[in-house]
């Protein structure tokens, strides 16, 4: 996936993160409400907060398919019902 306003550095160093587990199926797919759940699960996973607002800035940076894209680039799904 290419990225707007990720470098490939910054792309390599969140990729070596523990990647956060986070709940979109069965969710609300409003596009504020996929960012907050990755945010929660950042947190969560012990991002620091600059790291997951890299990304949210990346979800923002385009349309909502980039959006989606850019989610499951640095979130699993998590299955848990």
């Amino acid at each position: 996936m290419k990225f707007n306003t990720i470098s490939a550095d910054m792309e390599k160093e969140l990729l070596s993160l523990e990647k956060p587990v986070g709940q979109l199926i069965g969710q609300d797919g409003n596009a504020f409400s996929i960012m907050a759940i990755f945010a929660r699960a950042s947190r969560t996973a012990g991002w620091l907060k600059p790291q997951t607002d890299c990304v949210l800035a990346e979800m923002r940076s385009d349309d909502y398919d980039h959006l989606l894209g850019t989610v499951m680039t640095f979130m699993e799904e998590s299955y848990d019902e």
